[in-house]
């Protein structure tokens, strides 16, 4: 390869990768901006919030909490209600009351009309983990919540428009110890909320980060239509339907069983401050915080402002969506209707190309064979250098999670440089051919195709990561073919960057260290794309 080729797909690969790093983008904190969500305001709630631990079992502390919210609620004009549950057995065994806080802002038709719920709870975690000498202060879960929820109220009172339709609030206790406050509400009262259309539910799991949407209801389509009003929307499907899957909860859950619809967010960065006193003011983030306002304020509004929410079944639909953001405010979705027909014409595309450029059968499922060979190897590789870390460190063993273990970031920076260097040699060393470096690239598009067909009926909200760069790639093998300069093959490798750089970022901060095998498949499910396009190029 020519030095001015090498310096281009260089360079193509380091802003392919800032791009990817920039779909996690958070906002700066904005100020006191009239008609604005403000972080800088919505933070003075947190100071109060976390002044100490809170959880059930600090009851005067809780109370504390719980009348600062009562107050701040009085002062928007909105007449507050608590409701008491008493004696609930906690995941613990343990008898405790449960106090929820409630509100609403009507619409113009009230109780007859349809409302959006703005849900997250005020007990903060109590003590967890050995050697901690109290519990968490609940700065971020779910300081993030409350605060979000009165910041945005405030701007909603300040724009001082006519609803139509309108916002209630649901604040509730007992959340750390199994979702005691949402399941006494949704099992006791439940006619409130029969009216409502649409629930936001706002959590925290880390202290930093973007705010990833992160979970929602099934049949979402409309939903995510919804979300999409959101600025610098951050989600993946991908997500969600892991999400589904485990068996972690929030209040969100609760909901979801009684059949209310909606979406539920948290940020996920510094997991080792999740429910530890570390979880405190001092390490609030301006810019998690400003994003949750910036995402969470424009959806309230398009659902309060516009008459179109307030019909009855408006946001009902039969069908799941696949949805990704892939740039800052480039969020991209569709059905799955769609996504099952893509998937059958990319099977049917590649094999036309296989037969218009007589490709080798035998080449194609020899490379794509390897390939899936290399994942293989990765994942179990990296289930066992994780397992080797547990024996070494005395941590639990947990693919979901392991608690940090220190350096495990440069573990992970060392095992994808490695990857991607003994991956490129050798893919290198097997390719002397121009037939073996079209058969590589086929390959890669196969490669990408089984795990579209595996996820699109095991895991829906995955197949985007594998449908795209196989789309694009087939496209650009064809017009190589036809003779195009080299250097489009830049562009598969680009969109394979951009794509899973988030995902393996996030992938990563959620499940920590123990998902070390997950991350190295995906490393490869990307690497394949990549490295077979510039491999093509020398």
């Amino acid at each position: 390869m020519k030095k001015k080729t090498w310096i281009i797909v260089l360079i193509t690969c380091i802003i392919a990768s800032i791009l990817g790093g920039l779909s996690l983008y958070t906002p700066m904190s904005k100020g006191a901006e009239k008609g604005a969500f403000s972080a800088e305001r919505a933070k003075e709630h947190i100071k109060e919030i976390a002044k100490e631990p809170h959880s059930i079992y600090d009851v005067d502390a809780l109370a504390k909490v719980r009348n600062y919210i009562l107050q701040e609620l009085n002062e928007l004009g909105l007449d507050t209600e608590v409701f008491t549950y008493e004696n609930v057995e906690d995941r613990n065994g343990k008898i405790v009351d449960i106090n929820n806080i409630y509100t609403k802002i009507d619409g113009k038709n009230g109780e007859d009309g349809k409302y959006i719920l703005l849900a997250s709870h005020y007990d903060s975690s109590p003590k967890k983990r050995d050697g901690e000498a109290e519990g968490s202060l609940g700065a971020a879960d779910a300081g993030y919540g409350i605060s979000t929820i009165l910041e945005i109220l405030r701007v909603i009172k300040e724009q001082d428009k006519p609803l139509e339709n309108g916002i209630k609030i649901l604040i509730t206790d007992g959340e750390e110890m199994g979702l005691l406050g949402a399941k006494e509400e949704m099992n006791n009262n439940f006619s409130l909320y029969e009216n409502v259309e649409y629930v936001v539910n706002i959590e925290a799991r880390g202290i930093k980060g973007p705010a990833l949407m992160f979970e929602t209801s099934s049949n979402n389509k409309k939903v995510i239509d919804l979300y999409k009003k959101a600025n610098l929307p951050i989600s993946y499907s991908l997500a969600a339907d892991v999400y589904s899957k485990m068996p972690n909860g929030s209040d969100f859950s609760e909901f979801k069983k009684m059949g209310l619809q909606g979406i539920n967010f948290a940020v996920l960065n510094s997991l080792d401050y999740y429910h530890t006193p570390k979880d405190n003011y001092e390490n609030v983030s301006d810019t998690s915080l400003q994003h949750y306002g910036e995402q969470i304020l424009p959806v309230v509004e398009e659902f309060v402002y516009n008459a179109d929410y307030g019909e009855e079944g408006y946001l009902d639909s039969n069908e799941d969506a696949i949805f990704f953001t892939l740039l800052p405010n480039v969020f991209i979705n569709y059905s799955t209707t769609i996504a099952f027909g893509l998937m059958i014409l990319i099977i049917v595309a590649t094999f036309l190309v296989i037969r218009k450029f007589n490709i080798s059968i035998r080449s194609t499922l020899k490379y794509t064979g390897i390939w899936l060979l290399i994942g293989i190897i990765s994942l179990v590789g990296g289930v066992v250098v994780s397992y080797i870390i547990s024996l070494i460190t005395g941590m639990p063993f947990k693919i979901t999670y392991m608690p940090k273990v220190p350096g495990d970031d440069i573990i992970l920076g060392t095992f994808l440089i490695l990857l991607t260097i003994l991956t490129t040699i050798f893919i290198g060393k097997i390719s002397r051919s121009s037939e073996n470096k079209e058969g590589i690239i086929i390959g890669s598009i196969g490669f990408n195709i089984i795990f579209l067909v595996v996820t699109m009926f095991t895991l829906k909200g995955a197949s985007y990561l594998f449908l795209w760069p196989a789309v694009i790639s087939l496209i650009i093998f064809g017009l190589l073919k036809k003779g195009i300069n080299k250097l489009i093959a830049v562009i598969p490798a680009a969109l394979s960057i951009i794509m899973f750089v988030p995902v393996i970022w996030n992938i990563y901060i959620a499940l920590t260290i123990g998902a070390l095998g997950v991350v190295l498949l995906l490393a490869i499910i990307s690497l394949t794309t990549i490295i077979a396009f510039i491999n093509y190029i020398k």
